[in-house]
């Protein structure tokens, strides 16, 4: 986060994370032109759990622990 995001406060970064994980949509709430972005980190990541959220791509760990954020500028969700 803090290198994608610029965000420096470990506070700010645990409260985007959990908004991203309780309000994030996830490829099934998305339109099928939309999905791409996610089917593609599923390949990557395999069994974790991938939302849109504000501009990024956020990917979760099955025990839904934050890896990693990609910049996302497919869809705006």
């Amino acid at each position: 986060m803090y290198e994608r995001m610029n965000v420096k406060d470990t506070g700010k970064m645990e409260e985007l994370a959990f908004e991203a994980y309780q309000f994030g949509k996830s490829k099934l709430q998305l339109m099928k032109s939309e999905r791409g972005i996610i089917e593609e980190k599923e390949q990557e990541y395999g069994d974790s759990v991938i939302l849109i959220y504000r501009g990024y791509c956020y990917v979760f760990t099955e025990n839904n622990g934050l890896k990693t954020i990609y910049k996302n500028d497919k869809v705006r969700a």
